[in-house]
């Protein structure tokens, strides 16, 4: 793939998701995809509208956000739907993926950030929103859109600390892994979203949906504005606090 195409993908899927608010998030992304690969990706659109901020959107700013401001680069998935991208925090390697499986009513994503790198505890931190199955069917409902969770642990325990407990739900092995989540409960509070697995085997933080960034926006018509300067600082916010968490979890000095 292309690696203006992995740059700007996130970015213009979350633009159209706001545009299109009678649309579920899933098919907005098939349409992004599509639009993607029919305009020629960020090259075409900066060549399009001439570079600079134009009607708000800042084109520069964009291309930017990705390499300069995050220092990601682009990896080759040889997958049209996946796009890949890496970079490295506190000499801790941040993947971003997404993926975009296109199919009208029956489109797919996913969005998240992950490490290789084993983490300091076994666990599963989720928002109440997703994991309570009346809540995420609710929000299911409201959003039109399917959004399943599975936890890796059949247990739930508290963590002991109010601020996680009232938010978050977190499965663990064990009583002791889910107490251990308070060491990390400030960057975990920071993040807007949060559907964080992490084990021996590497951590994942998910947000298939993109919803730490509508809140942010504050809403749909907030997502209008995703690629002006404002929008754009709001993203490289969310890239930092989920590569803090990751990083706080391997052990990280961030």
């Amino acid at each position: 793939m292309d690696s203006s195409l992995a740059q700007l993908l996130p970015v213009v899927v979350a633009l159209l998701g706001g545009l299109c608010t009678l649309l579920s998030v899933a098919v907005v992304a098939g349409l992004g995809l599509w639009w993607l690969k029919r305009s020629g990706g960020l090259g075409a659109l900066g060549a399009s509208l001439g570079g600079g901020a134009v009607g708000g959107i800042d084109v520069d700013g964009l291309s930017r956000m990705y390499t300069e401001r995050l220092g990601y680069r682009s990896v080759d998935t040889g997958d049209p739907e996946r796009t890949h991208m890496v970079r490295e925090v506190d000499g801790v390697e941040v993947h971003l993926t997404s993926r975009t499986r296109a199919g009208g009513l029956s489109t797919a994503v996913e969005y998240q950030w992950s490490s290789p790198r084993s983490a300091d505890l076994q666990v599963q931190v989720v928002e109440l929103s997703v994991a309570d199955p009346r809540r995420r069917a609710a929000r299911n409902a409201a959003m039109n859109r399917s959004h399943d969770f599975t936890p890796r642990w059949s247990t739930h325990f508290p963590t002991g600390d109010p601020a996680l407990d009232a938010r978050f739900r977190v499965f663990a092995p064990t009583a002791d892994h889910a107490a251990s989540v308070g060491r990390h409960a400030a960057a975990l509070l920071a993040c807007a979203h949060v559907e964080l697995t992490a084990g021996p085997e590497g951590i994942v933080l998910s947000d298939a949906f993109q919803d730490g960034l509508l809140a942010r926006m504050g809403g749909p018509m907030g997502m209008a504005r995703v690629a002006t300067p404002a929008g754009i600082a709001v993203q490289v916010a969310l890239h930092e606090e989920a590569a803090a968490v990751i990083c706080g979890l391997v052990g990280g000095a961030r």
